[in-house]
């Protein structure tokens, strides 16, 4: 999970004081009604966020069970709301169905053009999002540059301080073709479609990366075979990911209690992070 060290602000969410709305989520009710994968999403996530660990037995000091019980300290991820918003972008991500159709015109494998699609769209809307914003000089915060022949050159989003934090370019032909990051701490990663091809193809993907893709095709074939031996499959591949990513997330919340920094992103920087940086 992505980590960063600065000193806790006062407000620990983040250095507005202000708590961004949780992300547009595959949870919310469509219609009325939640699919097989969903209401599956939403048992773990509750299971994760709002019971409370169950009580253990206490013991002698020669290791002979007492008739008393003790419930052990609530999980620090279930109370934290970058935890929660992490969880609910895994949600999503695991919600989404494969769109292939365009991938072989591209020049690209299937997953490349998938992954890079799916990028774009992420990163487009997480500006749009942003696009009546104002940052503390009253300056928009989305700006976007036109060439000459009116077709958009570059479409960039700021944080509320003005400090730009994203930057796509675009080509002749109207279609992004790089996003420029940019961290709170000024650090930049620039992405390219044929950089993510790469990736794919020299099998650099990470294991919570293999991870999720594996949770996300479970969740698929569940939706569309909500049987008892495909629930029991799909909850194992889900909680595996879960396992592998909020035991690590509550190291860092133990960390930032004891140290005094904090190591994971606000709620407002995860949600413009891609969830591909976050797993890393």
């Amino acid at each position: 999970v992505a980590e960063v060290g600065r000193r806790l602000p006062s407000d620990p969410v983040g250095e507005t004081g202000w708590l961004p709305a949780m992300v547009d989520s595959s949870l919310d009710v469509k219609g009325g009604s939640f699919g097989a994968g969903e209401q599956l999403l939403e048992e773990i996530r509750t299971r994760l966020f709002e019971e409370l660990p169950h009580p253990q037995p206490r013991r002698s000091s020669s290791g002979a069970p007492l008739r008393h019980t003790v419930a052990p300290p609530r999980p620090l991820v279930a109370g934290d709301a970058r935890a929660q918003l992490i969880y609910e972008r895994l949600a999503e991500r695991l919600l989404e169905p494969a769109d292939t159709d365009q991938a072989e015109a591209s020049g690209l494998s299937p997953a490349a053009r998938q992954q890079w699609d799916h990028y774009l769209k992420l990163s487009q809307a997480s500006i749009e999002r942003r696009a009546g914003l104002k940052d503390v000089r009253g300056i928009p915060r989305v700006t976007r540059t036109c060439r000459a022949d009116g077709t958009l050159l570059r479409l960039e989003l700021a944080d509320w301080r003005g400090r730009q934090r994203v930057c796509v370019w675009f080509d002749v032909a109207g279609e992004p073709e790089q996003v420029r990051l940019v961290s709170s701490s000024g650090s930049e990663v620039i992405y390219t479609r044929d950089a993510f091809g790469r990736t794919l193809e020299d099998g650099a993907a990470t294991h919570l990366s293999q991870l999720l893709e594996s949770a996300r095709q479970s969740v698929l074939l569940y939706d569309s075979d909500p049987s008892a031996k495909q629930e029991q499959f799909t909850r194992r591949m889900v909680e595996a990911l879960c396992q592998a990513v909020f035991p690590r997330l509550e190291e860092l919340l133990r960390r930032e209690l004891e140290e005094g920094r904090q190591l994971i992103p606000t709620s407002e920087d995860l949600l413009e992070v891609e969830l591909e940086q976050l797993l890393r």
